[in-house]
């Protein structure tokens, strides 16, 4: 870990790592929240993932599937995933369901 930050009220930690990602964690209970990544070196395309597999991207064409083993097509994908308005909540504190990937 290289940084940790916290919300004014503490109720919310990001921690920078070695392997590029920052995390944010709820601080009761040190919960996983979300991932923020840089999707290309030295580019403004990132994506936030949480935990049940929701993301929000920095534009839709920045997450390209290689779905192997799921019955649907990878162009299926992104809607079924691809959701800001859950991102928010899971951040949020809320607990959002996993997406429904046949």
């Amino acid at each position: 870990m290289y940084r940790v930050a916290l919300t004014a009220d503490a109720s919310k930690i990001a921690s920078g790592s070695a392997d590029g990602t920052v995390k944010l964690w709820a601080s009761n209970g040190w919960r996983l929240l979300a991932t923020l990544l840089q999707l290309k070196p030295r580019t403004d395309q990132w994506a936030i993932v949480t935990p049940a597999g929701y993301l929000a991207t920095s534009s839709p064409a920045a997450v390209q599937w290689r779905a192997t083993g799921l019955k649907t097509p990878p162009d299926k994908l992104t809607p079924l995933v691809q959701n800001p308005e859950l991102v928010k909540q899971t951040i949020a504190g809320g607990k959002v369901p996993p997406p429904n990937v046949p």
